[in-house]
């Protein structure tokens, strides 16, 4: 019996967010918790991951974390990430409510092994958000909570073909 047959279990309503860089899943994740989800990110995990790791700040940009996300995918499995936030917001909802049937929301899922993990074991609802490309420019190069992505508009360009697409860019 794995953490996670115990967790379904329990019958989550389960919503998990799916995107491009950018595209608002933070925020439809913030909206979430406006009606208690536990709202976990798990591309904010994979920047706790990072430092934990003691990855050097001047790594932590969106190139950076995509080859450190990689990197743990191929030692964990496709699925690291999506797994560990479930995990983790099943926890906070626990330790919000553990009287009620626990609502989760996960965002920051990337990766089409995410998108299967998370439809085929975890059974939940998937909601994929997007915005035009300059307007996820415009987000990721200027953060409200300080984060920027420093990168040109043709370094995005490029991002985006990698992430969408898994094909390098020679890096």
């Amino acid at each position: 019996c794995t953490m996670n047959d115990v967790a379904l279990a329990m019958n989550p309503i389960l919503i998990g967010i799916a995107g491009p860089g950018g595209a608002g899943k933070d925020t439809v994740g913030s909206i979430l918790e406006e009606f208690n989800f536990a709202h976990i990110s798990a591309s904010d995990m994979l920047r706790a991951e990072m430092k934990a790791s003691g990855v050097d700040k001047s790594s932590q940009d969106r190139r950076g974390q995509n080859h450190f996300a990689n990197a743990c995918r191929a030692k964990h499995g496709g699925h690291y990430f999506v797994k560990t936030a479930f995990e983790a917001a099943l926890a906070a909802a626990h330790e919000n409510n553990s009287l009620q049937r626990p609502q989760l929301g996960v965002s920051g899922i990337y990766t089409v092994t995410e998108v299967h993990y998370f439809l085929k074991h975890l059974a939940g609802t998937l909601i994929y958000v997007d915005a035009s490309p300059d307007l996820r420019f415009a987000r990721l190069t200027h953060r409200a909570d300080g984060r920027r992505d420093h990168m040109s508009r043709t370094d995005f360009e490029k991002a985006e073909v990698r992430e969408s697409t898994g094909v390098s860019d020679n890096d």
